[in-house]
């Protein structure tokens, strides 16, 4: 009798332990491809192309999951459509670098990345001028 509940005791622990295992191998491989990516996109820009470059940064940084480009479409932060029309560009470079200075109404404070900590200043720079061609 005992031999039967050890038996189902490591097949009730075992199974998901070999799942997650298989699940975070999927994932690390993922991460390492996507990665990977990112990097070789970044190499393949010109550097003497600013607006190509800051809207692979857009792109590639987690820009696009929270904002959208699009008019009247709002995500985790607000829409960047007309951002240069309304603001200037010391206000964007600040939102760029120092996200929590000015938190726009309706949104949190603390969740988009200091981005000044985060990129090179060169990549700042191609990200406004990228931002200022929407």
């Amino acid at each position: 009798m005992m031999k039967r509940k050890t038996f189902k005791l490591r097949f009730l622990i075992g199974i998901p332990l070999l799942l997650v295992t298989i699940l975070f191998g999927f994932y690390v491989a993922f991460e390492f491809t996507l990665v990977a990516e990112i990097k070789e996109s970044l190499l393949e820009i010109n550097k003497e192309d600013p607006i190509a470059l800051g809207k692979t940064l857009f792109e590639t940084r987690g820009c696009a999951g929270c904002h959208s480009l699009e008019q009247g479409v709002e995500g985790l932060g607000p829409s960047l459509y007309g951002l240069t029309e309304m603001n200037t560009i010391d206000y964007i470079r600040e939102s760029i670098t120092r996200p929590n200075e000015t938190i726009v109404e309706g949104y949190k404070a603390n969740i988009m990345p200091d981005y000044g900590k985060i990129l090179e200043e060169y990549q700042v720079e191609a990200l406004i001028e990228y931002l200022g061609t929407l």
